[in-house]
């Protein structure tokens, strides 16, 4: 998608999620005025790239062996003033460890891009290795896009000695769950212009153990769904150039609502002991689907929207399944009557209690 204002060139984005495209008018809470409208079909994909020129150069990406280094682009264009820049990420692959205290790493090989349809020699193999290795962690940025280019990122296995490398150690703790977590998606970002990786950590004790080149300032992001995303710079801000014995710990707290509620440890009051025991197994899990926008949820706000009577549960997670439970929201009712054709003349809002054996 390619977004013009005034004729001039703002914004791009890759929007695979769009299967049928209409075009339409849209405003909110606004008195808006269209005038001189006017769409247009293209009927062949050479029509389309022959319409976008006139505001844009297109860019691609290319990448020879993903497994090794994946190029992702910021925007899939920019200005076609011939000033116009892109920012690129490479995300490399982590490696694994051989025999013979050998290790597998990867490589960038070769990294230009070349202009669409040109004639001049010079525009047909434009090498940006220079403008990379001036970056961190894996980004770089091509400037002065001269025309519609195609970026071509290489990469290849290579052997290191395992002595070469260091290791790389985190665990991920949830201090609600009181317990390891797992399931936890890891961007690694060094100082250097390669380091930067996507693992994932599995381990039941939590702990993420990689090998990483020594030399490197390290910091991270994790996510998990259910959980509110982590950061942070790991062994205070030095350069990781020696085994630790230490494994720095960074506490994943659950997103307040939106995650899994599960079992606490009191959950239930045994009057044969007098005293509250855990509920085995027993867990709700948040259904937002489309009416739920929980991109605030960090900053301990949701929204809900529907343009019908359909409803949908999200729960208050972690250990927040037990006999007695105190919660807290604020509501604000923000029923807008000029988005919608029609509305609940009586809206409600409120709570769901679900026990083990159904809901209330």
């Amino acid at each position: 998608m390619y977004y013009l204002v005034n004729d001039k060139f703002v914004y791009s984005e890759e929007a695979t999620y769009i299967q049928s495209a209409f075009a339409g008018f849209y405003a909110y809470n606004a008195d808006v005025t269209f005038s001189d409208y006017e769409a247009k079909e293209f009927m062949t994909e050479e029509e389309i790239k022959s319409e976008i020129s006139k505001y844009v150069y297109t860019v691609e990406i290319k990448n020879q062996n993903s497994q090794a280094v994946k190029g992702e682009l910021s925007q899939i264009a920019t200005a076609n003033t011939g000033n116009g820049s892109i920012d690129i990420n490479l995300i490399f692959g982590i490696g694994k460890e051989l025999k013979d205290n050998l290790y597998q790493r990867y490589n960038l090989t070769g990294l230009y891009y070349e202009v669409v349809g040109t004639e001049d020699e010079n525009l047909k193999h434009v090498d940006v290795m220079e403008e990379f290795k001036k970056g961190t962690a894996g980004k770089f940025t091509i400037n002065n896009v001269p025309g519609n280019i195609v970026v071509h990122v290489e990469g290849e296995a290579v052997t290191v000695p395992t002595d070469s490398l260091v290791s790389l150690k985190l665990h991920v703790y949830s201090p609600q769950m009181q317990q390891n977590v797992t399931g936890v998606s890891i961007a690694l970002y060094g100082s250097g212009p390669s380091e930067r990786y996507n693992v994932s950590l599995n381990r039941s004790t939590g702990i993420l153990e990689v090998k990483v080149p020594k030399g490197n300032v390290w910091s991270f992001v994790g996510t998990k769904t259910g959980y509110r995303s982590i950061s942070g710079t790991l062994y205070g801000g030095a350069e990781l150039n020696e085994e630790q014995d230490e494994v720095e710990t960074f506490n994943m707290l659950s997103a307040i609502v939106g995650g899994i509620a599960v079992s606490a440890d009191d959950a239930r009051y045994n009057p044969d002991t007098g005293e509250y025991e855990s509920l085995s197994g027993f867990t709700r899990a948040s259904t937002p689907s489309v009416y739920w926008d929980l991109s605030e949820e960090e900053s301990n706000k949701v929204t809900f929207t529907s343009t019908n009577t359909g409803s949908s549960r999200i729960f208050f997670s972690g250990k927040t399944a037990a006999e007695y439970q105190v919660a807290y929201v604020e509501l604000t009712n923000q029923t807008d009557y000029m988005a919608f054709q029609s509305i609940e003349d009586d809206p409600g809002v409120g709570f769901s209690i679900s026990t083990n054996s159904g809901n209330v």
